[in-house]
């Protein structure tokens, strides 16, 4: 019998009670063998497509001083987008987009989105991604300028290089390309996201990297691996290099400064960390959130004195937030200055629940109104918590230390005040007699004034005795020979 391969096609029929394929049975498996083929060269793609969801891109209409020309560049530059990519795998949307979202609002859709209104619009949008920017004609050519932002986090931003041609449609040519080349970071960029997410920062810094390699800057994927090498716990100089990296491209990037700021401080690079703090909340001084953290990371890094302008600045526009005006009374503690600090930590103490239920707060004000020579007002802080909290040691050590250290000079204090008060000056001379100082207790007073009972009101009464010698005599001991001793 012959071996299976030595059987023609003619005789394998036979044995398998087939038929010979007409013709249009051969074209129809040569379709399906065709399809088959094409599926199987396709799968590599079918599965990196398949990886993340279709991207939207929101081209937002481009700012400029000539309103058409602003609107012009965008809608040119979403056009060649568009031609640029697969709607399949990104859908790039426009002004007309907007429009139709913000009918009836009121909103002008054509006029550029800047800030939380660009990034509240892409998101009602399901935009993913934003390119915004400006366009100026100079002496006959276009300039153009732009960055790429994603939605999620509008923190996240690639810069744009600027372009400048002698026609619009150049100019977007040419943006449009710089776009593409920046855009090729992005999956890279959301793998080490993913990998972040799920805890393999292995993982998430070779994506990165991968990322990296693929773009010209590729700030959005740098940042990313700035957040696995911290995540990761990689050495603070090592993070420190590649936050310089980021800020040598763009020096206002929010996660670059906040992570060089944070590796400076750990590193004991004080005033340079400092300064990169302050530059990270000069990226929106107005904003409440971001001043507290910029603080509080001054206050902790002992660089409490460069925080003042700021927090003071922040305290003028809200006056009423309790955690700034705490965050306030911290830097004034930590700067020592005490009569600042006394006048804050006073009316924390009147307004807020928070602080007068804390016994350290009152301790560390209690301090602060003693060396700022409010000794009375100190006393009285310390006995109230005392009596708030009488299972506080340090509380009653403080109350006894200032007691102790007031009492030599309140008889003097007091007279000084009240120069005529017979019962300051009956303490005075019980406190000379109980020191062993008999002959200045039995003195008179040095001044002439006549004296006068704190308790009492109105001139002394007629044939008082109004020098105080009296009262001395009598406190000091001294006993006058009666004239008729029965």
């Amino acid at each position: 019998m012959p071996a299976l391969g030595m059987f023609s096609a003619r005789h394998m029929r036979r044995r398998l009670g087939g038929s010979r394929p007409s013709r249009r049975a051969k074209r129809a498996g040569g379709h399906v063998l065709g399809a088959i083929v094409a599926v199987c060269l396709a799968a590599p793609a079918l599965r990196a497509q398949a990886e993340f969801a279709r991207q939207v891109v929101l081209v937002n209409t481009f700012e400029s001083g000539d309103r058409r020309l602003g609107l012009a560049a965008a809608g040119a530059l979403r056009a060649r987008l568009q031609r640029e990519y697969n709607r399949r795998e990104v859908v790039v949307l426009g002004s007309g987009d907007a429009a139709v979202l913000l009918e009836g609002s009121g909103i002008d859709p054509t006029r550029p989105r800047i800030g939380g209104s660009l990034s509240a619009v892409a998101r009602m949008l399901r935009a993913d991604e934003i390119v915004a920017g400006t366009v100026v004609a100079v002496g006959g050519r276009t300039r153009l300028t732009g960055r790429l932002i994603l939605t999620r986090d509008d923190r996240l931003v690639e810069p744009l290089p600027s372009v400048e041609a002698p026609t619009l449609d150049s100019a977007v040519a040419l943006l449009a390309h710089a776009i593409a080349g920046s855009r090729r970071q992005l999956a890279p960029q959301r793998r080490c996201e993913n990998h972040l997410r799920a805890g393999a920062e292995d993982r998430a810094v070779a994506a990165a990297r991968e990322g990296i390699a693929l773009a010209p800057r590729a700030l959005l994927a740098r940042t990313c691996l700035l957040f696995a090498l911290e995540q990761s716990g990689a050495p603070s100089d090592v993070v420190v290099r590649e936050a310089d990296l980021v800020l040598a491209a763009a020096p206002a990037n929010y996660w670059a400064l906040d992570a060089a700021a944070r590796a400076r401080d750990a590193l004991g690079e004080r005033d340079t960390a400092a300064a990169l703090w302050l530059r990270l909340a000069a990226t929106d001084s107005l904003q409440l959130e971001l001043g507290m953290k910029v603080g509080q990371a001054l206050v902790a890094g002992s660089n409490a004195r460069h925080a003042r302008p700021m927090l003071e600045s922040l305290t003028r526009f809200c006056p009423d937030d309790m955690p700034l005006r705490k965050l306030l009374w911290q830097e004034l503690f930590a700067t020592r200055d005490w009569p600042a600090a006394s006048e804050v930590g006073l009316r924390l103490l009147a307004d807020d629940d928070g602080s007068r239920a804390d016994s350290g707060f009152v301790l560390l004000l209690g301090t602060a109104l003693k060396s700022a020579g409010h000794a009375v007002q100190a006393v009285v802080v310390a006995a109230d918590g005392v009596l708030r909290f009488p299972g506080d040691a340090r509380l009653y050590v403080l109350y006894t230390d200032l007691v102790q250290a007031e009492a030599p000079f309140t008889i003097e204090r007091g007279l000084g005040a009240f120069p005529g008060s017979v019962e300051l000056l009956l303490l005075q001379a019980q406190a000379l007699r109980r020191s062993g100082r008999r002959e200045e207790a039995l003195a008179p007073p040095a001044t002439g004034a006549g004296t006068r009972s704190l308790h009492g009101a109105g001139p002394p009464a007629a044939g008082a005795d109004t020098s105080g010698t009296g009262a001395y005599r009598f406190v000091a001991g001294f006993r006058a020979p009666r004239a008729d001793p029965w």
